[in-house]
């Protein structure tokens, strides 16, 4: 099985690309996650306490800790799998969508840092267990993102496309969903918007090259949207 595919894939000019993963760490061993993570760690009560606050600069502030602590962490799938335990996953990824902006863009930020640095493991974790891809779907096809300000909006759709592509590359359903919602779609828009920020068609362009893998529902799409796009496209191969 696994020869036929690579087989169709080279039919097709191209192999799956993957990113180079920079802090990312393997899955931890077996074994009490508590004993793998650090003490200071340990005691999420208080990120807890202010990711619920009513309080937006408190919630943003909480994202930041968390993005920051599996950023540092020795051991990032285990802290991942810590705060999902801790119920820590479960209070931030609703606020990839908070109505507070600087909210959102530290949520997504967070979770893509989880995604990043967790590995298999916890991008799957996210993708199935934590729902993420309902504020992430959101985020890549709403039109609530254009009416945000330039800069915000910008630093909002950054984190939810390496997000995007982290969960496309590890996890199975990601990119059918993706595909299906029309999110793929979007993002060449975003790929072939010369006013966008370079740094934004470059993520863009990052994500169609992963998703784009053997993906017959979005080559058709692409033939719908015009030689603009499908010439786009090529250019990736």
């Amino acid at each position: 099985v696994g020869g036929g595919r690579l087989a169709k894939s080279k039919r097709m000019g191209k192999q799956r690309r993957r990113r180079g993963k920079k802090g990312r760490q393997k899955a931890s061993p077996a074994g009490k996650v508590e004993n793998m993570v650090p003490e200071k760690f340990q005691n999420v009560a208080p990120v807890l306490q202010n990711l619920r606050s009513t309080n937006a600069a408190s919630r943003a502030a909480a994202c930041t800790a968390v993005g920051g602590m599996v950023s540092h962490a020795t051991n990032a799938p285990a802290l991942c799998f810590h705060l999902a335990r801790t119920g820590v996953v479960k209070a931030i990824v609703p606020l990839m969508t908070d109505p507070n902006a600087h909210v959102s863009v530290s949520a997504v930020n967070a979770v893509a840092k989880m995604a990043m640095c967790g590995g298999p493991g916890v991008c799957n974790g996210l993708a199935k267990r934590s729902d993420v891809m309902t504020p992430l779907l959101s985020i890549l096809t709403g039109k609530w993102v254009e009416n945000l300000q330039n800069h915000i909006a910008s630093n909002l759709l950054y984190g939810a496309l390496d997000l995007a592509t982290s969960l496309a590359e590890e996890c199975e359903g990601v990119t059918k969903e993706l595909t299906k919602s029309e999110a793929l779609a979007r993002t060449v828009r975003l790929m072939l918007n010369g006013s966008a920020p370079n740094k934004i068609r470059e993520k863009a362009a990052a994500l169609i090259s992963v998703a784009s893998d053997e993906n017959l529902l979005f080559g058709q799409q692409l033939l719908k949207k015009g030689q603009n796009a499908l010439d786009a496209f090529i250019k990736l191969l």
